[in-house]
């Protein structure tokens, strides 16, 4: 990944950004490696946008659960995926 250009990073949005970032922060000693990387969020993009970038990845998160709990529950894993 080129940091420089940013080449490689994952969308904005995906919340991959933000665990990376938790996870730099909690091998460097931080106490609340995810309270201190939304801090940096929001100071980087703003309340607002920060919190759209919040509700997005949620929204991400829970569409990925609910798909992983059809298929446990016996639905065709090629459906789900079609209907995602």
């Amino acid at each position: 990944m080129d940091e420089k250009t940013g080449e490689g990073k994952p969308k904005l949005g995906s919340g991959e950004r933000f665990k990376s970032l938790a996870t730099d922060l909690a091998k460097k000693g931080a106490k609340d490696p995810a309270a201190l990387a939304a801090w940096i969020g929001r100071k980087k993009y703003g309340k607002e946008k920060f919190q759209q970038l919040a509700a997005k990845g949620r929204a991400s998160k829970e569409c990925i659960e609910d798909a992983i709990n059809k298929v446990l529950e016996g639905s065709d894993p090629r459906e789900v995926i079609n209907n995602l």
